[in-house]
């Protein structure tokens, strides 16, 4: 969240260092399970955005597309790291 406050002026930008922090996080979190928490809300969460801003629900400010290009992996990160920090801390019941 904090590259995004930092950098949302500069899209691409961003989206080299979210394409960087992927790759060291999925480096070293790649079991099945974390892929499956990383790619299934790098597609859904830009979709459901992508809905609400085509029906004016809000807007980019600096975005040429209908999204940035930095959202998906935004969504990927931001939900595989929620997932690593609840199993961490989430008593197990074996």
């Amino acid at each position: 969240m904090g590259l995004a406050a930092w950098l949302w002026r500069e899209p691409w930008t961003l989206t080299v260092c979210y394409l960087v922090l992927s790759a060291v996080v999925l480096r070293q979190w790649h079991s099945r399970r974390d892929l499956i928490f990383y790619l299934v809300p790098a597609i859904l969460g830009p979709l459901g955005e992508a809905i609400c801003v085509y029906f004016g629900a809000w807007e980019y400010s600096q975005s040429s597309w209908l999204l940035p290009p930095w959202l998906p992996l935004g969504w990927g990160i931001s939900v595989l790291f929620i997932y690593r920090i609840t199993i961490s801390v989430a008593p197990r019941n074996e």
